[in-house]
């Protein structure tokens, strides 16, 4: 949807939605790769259609332009630009091979109703000593759940396995902004003109430090729980959690670089 005023004002807003899944993201350049990294819980042999990587799902875009022409040669043009969308998909995966397929970072979490159906353990070090100071078993579940529950979606999955990115990011909000001085140095059709052009991307940033976060996942995933082993003569699989690579409570972190606010000057001789 636009509009456009005699002012010199114009303006745009439109929103798409889409719901995207694959198999396989065949995100790598190797086959291997492509094989083994994939998140799943049935084999990697019998991977489910899930969320893509890429699915946007909801996302709003608008642009806000003024135009004031003086002087019969010159005008400055003021443009706001703004993107929010839906957070990227996350999976919730194990750190280690549960199930022996040589992969340590494809294993979707069972996300347990209560403590009986998941076999925490104690945090050792490498030679079997209880680490001093480490979380208990009832500690590392009181930790686990408290998370558990005060996550959306894994509170509506216990019982269950996670999804391949079954959970999302928060939504993202940016705005851009674009002066444009112009000059036109010919009055024949506007044949030769110079423009000065200053770009701020991510201008939500620069008036505040707090807007305009972007948010990322490592390989859209977070290792939730770690897989220890398994309990000695049997295939029972031990687990620890110490809320490892949490960022403040949340299991993703802002991506520096995108977040922040970044200047462009430019400048262009236009003529036919």
């Amino acid at each position: 949807m636009q509009k456009s005023y005699e002012i010199g004002l114009s303006g745009s807003v439109a929103y798409t939605y889409s719901r995207a899944k694959d198999v396989n993201p065949g995100n790598s350049s190797q086959a291997r790769s492509n094989w083994i990294n994939v998140n799943q819980v049935y084999g990697l042999n019998n991977v489910k259609a899930a969320f893509a990587d890429n699915d946007i799902r909801s996302r709003v875009v608008a642009a806000l332009t003024y135009q004031l022409n003086y002087l019969g040669f010159a005008s400055t043009n003021i443009s706001l630009f703004y993107n929010g969308q839906s957070g990227l998909p996350l999976s919730y995966i194990y750190n280690g091979d549960v199930n022996n397929d040589a992969g340590r970072t494809n294993d979707l979490v069972y996300v347990p109703r209560d403590a009986s159906e998941i076999n925490l353990v104690p945090i050792t070090d490498r030679s079997g000593e209880v680490v001093p100071g480490s979380l208990t078993p009832a500690e590392q579940w009181a930790a686990l759940d408290a998370f558990i529950s005060g996550n959306d979606y894994l509170r509506d999955r216990r019982g269950d396995y996670a999804e391949r990115n079954g959970d999302r990011l928060p939504w993202t909000n940016q705005i851009d902004l674009r002066l444009t001085q112009e000059f036109k140095l010919s009055q024949a059709d506007n044949e030769h003109r110079l423009q000065i052009t200053f770009d701020v991307f991510n201008f939500t940033n620069l008036v505040n430090k707090d807007w305009g976060r972007q948010y990322t996942a490592t390989f859209n995933a977070f290792q939730l729980i770690d897989f220890v082993g398994y309990a000695p003569g049997t295939t029972t699989p031990q687990f620890n959690y110490t809320g490892r690579g949490l960022t403040d409570g949340d299991p993703y972190f802002v991506n520096d670089f995108s977040s922040r606010w970044r200047g462009q000057l430019g400048l262009r001789y236009i003529f036919n």
